[in-house]
């Protein structure tokens, strides 16, 4: 007989083969295991996005194109206004769902917010851009516990697009000042200072002028104080690139290998020719 698990919201998913979400009996493995399990499982779904989102793409633009084609039609209809707003408006909720996460990332996001694991920081990173709100308050709670968890070693666990949404973060426009809105801001700030790099320097530098989040006090004084040590950062980091930058770039390979020589040239003959009774 077929075995039956119970269906749970907190149970632990993971992804199977046939590429479809399962309650497993991940609870019972070592923590570690379990993110192990969640973040492979999140590596697969995420295509499964790209690929909606690129469907929902096409549709849109085809379905804008026909739909500016009959609004010009019908110009008349509308008394002269621009059909393109009307284009606009009614493709917004499809741009929209392009941008939303799969039920699959949803569950294993909020799965994966429930450990105390550096490793799932990115990925929970992503999901602040999730058209969902119950995920992105998950992920918001487990980064604001995260994130000051991060020390310099760990810059690997963050990529560019993952940083580049932090700094979104920091400056969003139309931001709503809330006491969790500036203690995420504040854990954001508190990971920069251990792993951010040149490309946070202006967005910091912005909050400690006061623009977005920074219009909170106590958010704008840890921006400041974070600045010293994102110019360090872009300091070092442009020393790196020195260090890796040809000292010659017009040199050719001939140049560079070919062996120094400290005295006239011999022939080779003269070299190997043994000497004779009269050459002692």
């Amino acid at each position: 007989m077929k075995q039956q698990f119970e269906e749970s919201q907190d149970a632990p998913i993971v992804l199977h083969q046939d590429n479809e979400i399962h309650s497993e009996e991940l609870i019972e493995r070592p923590e570690a295991e379990t993110v192990e399990s969640l973040l492979e499982a999140l590596k697969l779904e995420a295509p499964k996005r790209v690929k909606r989102r690129r469907k929902i793409i096409l549709a849109c633009c085809v379905g804008f194109t026909l739909w500016f084609v009959l609004m010009a039609m019908l110009r008349e209809s509308f008394h002269g206004m621009n059909p393109a707003f009307f284009s606009y408006m009614s493709f917004v909720p499809m741009v929209v769902a392009a941008m939303a996460a799969t039920e699959g990332q949803k569950k294993l996001v909020k799965q994966l917010a429930q450990y105390d694991d550096k490793r799932a920081v990115g990925p929970l990173i992503e999901a602040l851009m999730y058209n969902d709100p119950a995920t992105v308050a998950a992920a918001k709670t487990a980064l604001t516990r995260l994130l000051p968890e991060l020390r310099a070693s760990d810059r690997h666990l963050l990529n560019t697009e993952q940083r580049a949404i932090l700094n979104t973060q920091l400056l969003m426009r139309g931001l709503k000042v809330t006491a969790g809105q500036s203690q995420l801001a504040l854990s954001i700030l508190t990971a920069l200072g251990q792993v951010g790099d040149a490309g946070a320097f202006t967005t910091v530098e912005k909050v400690a002028n006061g623009a977005g989040i920074g219009k909170d006090p106590s958010v704008r004084m840890a921006a400041t104080e974070c600045l010293p040590f994102l110019e360090e950062a872009a300091r070092l980091e442009e020393a790196s690139h020195t260090l890796l930058r040809a000292s010659a770039p017009g040199a050719s390979p001939e140049a560079l290998l070919r062996p120094a020589s400290s005295g006239p040239e011999s022939h080779a003959e003269q070299l190997l020719r043994a000497a004779g009774p009269a050459e002692e």
